[in-house]
């Protein structure tokens, strides 16, 4: 298939093909170097973050005199955080169950939203703005003062169920 034009033999587009890949590989190697510095930067950020509003005492666990934790201490949180993440807005819990069932994430016990809003509501990188919704601390959302502290009263269940 020469022509007179260049190189076009297979043993030529084959170097070439390889020095191309070769390159490609070179350059992935980069970005993920690149990626893990800054999830390190974001982390350190984050960190100062929470060390900044417990030292203002507007840490929720500031005011109980507890740690703040370095990073989610749930696995299902660490997911909650890259889907917040990924999104770059607040959530309502109804969309970030539907995200971790599509990317395969297991929710703890029988796999409900209550229970990943357990989770959600003891970490200092989420917060809820609004009833439902959730959010990264880090985004500076305003949060209600007094959170919702009405509770169902225990007794019969419209649903027809058992108790419990």
């Amino acid at each position: 298939m020469e022509d007179g034009r260049g190189p076009l033999n297979k043993r030529d587009l084959q170097a070439a093909l390889d020095a191309s890949l070769a390159r490609v590989s070179a350059l992935e190697e980069q970005i993920a170097t690149k990626v893990r510095e800054m999830e390190e930067a974001k982390s350190e950020a984050d960190l100062i973050r929470q060390l900044l509003r417990v030292r203002r005492g507007g840490g929720r666990d500031a005011d109980a005199g507890a740690e703040t934790p370095a990073a989610p201490t749930h696995p299902v949180v660490r997911e909650v955080v890259k889907e917040l993440k990924e999104a770059g807005r607040p959530l309502h819990i109804s969309e970030l169950m539907d995200r971790l069932h599509a990317r395969g994430v297991r929710v703890p016990g029988q796999g409900k939203a209550a229970n990943v809003i357990a989770h959600l509501s003891r970490d200092p990188l989420i917060v809820r703005p609004s009833r439902g919704i959730y959010g990264l601390a880090e985004w500076n959302l305003p949060v209600p003062t007094a959170p919702a502290t009405r509770r169902r009263v225990r007794g019969r269940s419209n649903s027809g169920g058992g108790s419990r």
